[in-house]
């Protein structure tokens, strides 16, 4: 067993290396896989897939996890195949697998999976959602939406441990829409322009200044008299 996971691992970074040095976008392994996969080369098709970028589009790593799924469950590795399922619900918990591309068998197992692992996913999208609306975004309303829809699912919508949740997420996600229809606070008026400053008083003189301004100037000479003789 350990060394042909020893060879797989050796196989899965030659597919990488050859994937980087070749100039290959990931639609390219990715297509690339698709035809290993319809060949029955399930196990070359799960070396060129599992090398795939993490950085791909959203859409291409869904996929590429489709196929992982299928090739896994041709080989009967139904653990492995739960494992890769459980990835695509969550990271989408409203996907649900092409009844033209997956067998009655693989769809099976990922209803089964889907049904055991949707609870722990609503729980957790309304932790999100309530996180969101404490802090007062915006995306609250929307996230709240995404709970609800995601409750009426069939896969959940009888579960005893969700029965109150949609009542709760229903009257958040109605709050928050009432608060965000809320005009926001008008701004602040300017402040007033500051007054001006007032002349200073002028002191009146002192008793003893409008005595001397009213007293006769005496002269400090003598005038001369003539005297007729």
């Amino acid at each position: 067993m350990s060394t042909k996971r020893g060879l797989f691992a050796v196989s899965l970074a030659a597919a990488a290396w050859i994937m980087l040095t070749s100039g290959l976008t990931a639609s390219d392994e990715l297509d690339r896989a698709k035809d290993l996969y319809r060949s029955a080369a399930y196990d070359e098709a799960l070396t060129v897939l599992e090398a795939l970028p993490t950085a791909a589009a959203a859409a291409e790593m869904r996929e590429a996890r489709e196929y992982r799924v299928f090739c896994l469950v041709a080989l009967d590795r139904k653990d492995d195949a739960k494992k890769v399922i459980a990835e695509l619900v969550t990271s989408d918990p409203m996907y649900a697998m092409s009844e033209n591309e997956a067998s009655p068998r693989v769809r099976t197992m990922f209803t089964e999976v889907r049904k055991a692992l949707l609870p722990a996913v609503a729980q957790r999208s309304y932790a999100d959602a309530k996180a969101l609306f404490d802090a007062k975004d915006p995306r609250a309303t929307a996230a709240f939406d995404r709970v609800l829809v995601l409750l009426r699912d069939p896969d959940v919508a009888g579960n005893p441990s969700l029965a109150d949740l949609a009542t709760i997420a229903s009257g958040f996600r109605d709050l928050s829409k009432a608060l965000a229809a809320v005009p926001p606070p008008a701004a602040p008026a300017p402040a007033a322009a500051a007054t001006a400053a007032p002349a200073p008083a002028v002191s009146a003189p002192s008793p003893a200044t409008r005595v001397a301004s009213s007293s006769p100037i005496v002269p400090t000479t003598s005038p001369s008299w003539t005297t007729a003789r």
